[in-house]
């Protein structure tokens, strides 16, 4: 039984991940466009960033960090993991160990800090919802990873 859980949860992953693959290729349908391209993204991981450093759950993880710097390398990481043809500063084993120093309110901390900068920049609610699912798991392990 577990094993057939296990399989199936690996096979869904690996369906999750080749689907992400193959949004970077189609431009035009990638989550980034779909925001309303590059500038919109800017504004959700500047927003994003400025929501997790006034977040009393979050700010612990970012005091001392330069947000300038921190905003860059956010954009491009979901750039990267959002279909927009960026370089991506972290890789997905990267996000893994750094997500395994976030505790659980941190991370909800991020969560909330997403879906906010989400509400600011007038996303629809399919792409709203496309990128909750594909970022909202890896933010702690984004943020962490890129302090």
């Amino acid at each position: 039984m577990a094993f057939r859980m296990i399989a199936g949860c690996l096979g869904a992953l690996a369906l999750a991940t080749a689907a992400g693959g193959c949004g970077s290729m189609q431009g035009s349908t990638g989550l980034v466009d779909q925001l309303g391209g590059n500038s919109q993204l800017k504004a959700l991981t500047d927003a994003f960033v400025n929501n997790a450093a006034s977040d009393p759950r979050s700010s612990k993880l970012l005091s001392g960090a330069n947000l300038g710097t921190l905003k860059t390398k956010v954009s491009d990481q979901f750039c990267a993991a959002l279909g927009g043809g960026c370089q991506p500063p972290l890789t997905s084993t990267q996000i893994t160990e750094a997500a395994k120093k976030v505790d659980t309110p941190t991370s909800s901390g991020l969560t909330d800090s997403l879906m906010k900068a989400l509400d600011s920049v007038k996303a629809s609610p399919v792409v709203k919802e496309g990128v909750t699912k594909l970022m909202g798991p890896q933010l702690g392990g984004i943020v962490a990873g890129l302090l």
